[in-house]
């Protein structure tokens, strides 16, 4: 009989229909039958003791997005993507693919001069050595490189450094104004 007893079933008496009552065409449920042509598609199936399938599209609430919040380059990062940027086979191929032939042939011809490696050769460099510390230390580590670099971007020229602010239009505008 099982762990259970006779007395914790709740029991429910079950009538059994006939043989020849449950050839009879099957009804759809009351759910599909909500609108007028879901009804006539069922008087329709009840005709010709044919089941057909009567299926509604839910009706879509519209979505409303909230503006996203200003955030920081790297304030939307996780860290593992932060050390995705230090793999050591990614910087190993960019290094090889600076000082390949071809590249300095192309910067030969382009600029005069072959090309310079060092910034990535010091990415190669750093990428090893973050990978013999800890997590923690690592994304120190990573923080503070970020940061030099980012100073040492803004140091360098840029095109804010062509415009200069004047008070006054050139004395040669001037004189052309006079003159025409």
């Amino acid at each position: 009989m099982g762990w259970f007893s006779k007395s914790s079933i709740p029991s429910t008496h079950v009538e059994h229909s006939k043989q020849e009552d449950t050839a009879a065409a099957p009804t759809p449920p009351a759910a599909a039958t909500t609108s007028p042509t879901a009804a006539a598609a069922a008087a329709a199936a009840a005709a010709t003791e044919e089941p057909v399938a009567v299926v509604e599209a839910p009706l879509v609430s519209p979505i409303v997005v909230a503006p996203l919040p200003v955030m920081e380059f790297d304030e939307y990062k996780q860290p593992e993507d932060m050390y995705a940027r230090f793999q050591v086979s990614d910087a190993m191929n960019e290094l090889a693919a600076c000082s390949s032939l071809g590249a300095n042939i192309r910067n030969y011809y382009r600029y005069g001069t072959f090309k310079d490696c060092a910034a990535r050769y010091d990415h190669l460099k750093f990428c090893l050595s973050i990978k013999t510390k800890s997590s923690q230390v690592a994304q120190v580590m990573i923080q503070k490189r970020d940061a030099d670099l980012r100073a040492q971007k803004k140091s360098q020229p840029n095109s804010e450094d062509v415009w200069t602010v004047r008070s006054h239009p050139p004395e040669e505008l001037v004189e052309l104004a006079r003159q025409g």
